[in-house]
């Protein structure tokens, strides 16, 4: 497990499984275990500071992607955000093709490969 495994006590209470399917669709949970990857060995690694939606607070956050093939020439990537070390966000995004990930890419370019 990484260290971005660890649940942030503000974004997701006291019971975080709880809080984790009131907020992932069901047809997304099969993409769970991509999580861990994708923080230890992502594609991408981006800087920006960002308005959080609920609270209204800047922070600098880390915005790191990862694409996995899901076979069938469909794919999803693994769009999560860090902040001060701790995983606040994440999404799964259904692409079937690879251009879709430039609308993920937000501020400045940490980390890439190629």
């Amino acid at each position: 497990m990484s260290r971005h495994s660890r649940c942030v006590p503000h974004a997701c209470g006291d019971e975080p499984a709880e809080s984790l399917s009131a907020h992932i669709k069901l047809d997304h949970s099969k993409f769970l275990p991509l999580i861990d990857e994708a923080l230890s060995d992502p594609y991408e690694a981006w800087l920006s500071f960002e308005r959080h939606r609920a609270t209204g607070k800047v922070a600098l956050r880390m915005r790191v992607i990862k694409g996995f093939d899901i076979g069938k020439g469909k794919g999803v990537l693994v769009v999560a955000n860090d902040v001060r070390g701790m995983l606040e966000a994440w999404t799964f995004i259904p692409i079937t093709k690879a251009r879709e990930i430039n609308k993920q890419r937000r501020g400045d370019l940490l980390f890439g490969k190629k």
